[in-house]
């Protein structure tokens, strides 16, 4: 009888050993799992590539713009006489074109009307081929991606997908006024061949933050504070 209950007793110490040993084991794995590091999270390197651009549609209408290409029914090897035969003469007028502290002379398709843009020609004697075709007026003329005056900030950087950069509100050079005008697409989607100025509204402008963006250096479409600025497209500028 003594034997059969020393025998438990010594089981019984055995068995309060190993949990004693295991315990720590447990313990150990816990902590491993509650003290994990995560791997850290690369940051992006700078694009090196540009994006492809949108592709272009088959069928496009008369007021579709492909930048570089054409608008409307404007192309690079564009004359007046060349806009008399497809316009009418009565849809065109030769002037000059407000540029801040200066002008030049332009020719107006559809002048005075909501469709109204100004041609600055690479040959201002004969006014053949397009320098530069301006539009300001909120009116039926679109990029073939959807891009038209009254455009928002966010809808344009949508289609260049990367973080364009843009100059301050109050920047003028050489009598041109620059102010905040898009200063490079940063090899996004959208074409060199299109310059695109934006226009705090007048909320925006009445924002603590609004002074920031007036000095002239480049700001980022990233910024997180632009969208109390409510900018939109009010001018949109083609070359060839």
């Amino acid at each position: 009888m003594k034997y059969i209950l020393f025998s438990i007793v010594l089981a019984v110490a055995f068995s309060c050993t190993q949990t004693k040993e295991q315990h720590p084991n447990t313990a150990k794995v816990e902590e491993k799992q509650d003290t994990a590091i995560l791997p850290a999270v690369s940051k992006p390197e700078p694009p090196t590539e540009a994006l492809k651009p949108v592709a272009i549609p088959e069928n496009t209408d008369e007021w579709t713009i492909i930048p570089g290409v054409q608008v409307g029914k404007i192309k690079a090897d564009a004359s007046y006489q060349s806009l008399v035969e497809t316009y009418g003469k009565a849809s065109i007028k030769n002037g000059n074109i407000n540029l801040g502290e200066t002008s030049k002379p332009a020719t107006f398709l559809y002048p005075d009307t909501k469709n109204e843009l100004a041609i600055l020609w690479k040959d201002e004697t004969n006014k053949k081929n397009p320098l530069q075709i301006i539009i300001r007026n909120a009116g039926d003329w679109s990029t073939y991606h959807g891009i038209k005056i009254g455009s928002t900030f966010q809808e344009v950087y949508e289609v260049n997908v990367r973080p364009f950069g843009f100059v301050g509100f109050e920047f003028v050079h050489e009598g041109v006024d620059y102010s905040g005008k898009v200063s490079d697409w940063k090899k996004g989607r959208l074409s060199k061949n299109m310059g695109i100025t934006f226009t705090p509204s007048e909320k925006g402008k009445k924002s603590s933050i609004y002074e920031k963006y007036l000095d002239n250096q480049e700001f980022s479409a990233d910024d997180p504070n632009l969208p109390q600025l409510e900018l939109t497209v009010t001018e949109m500028k083609f070359t060839f």
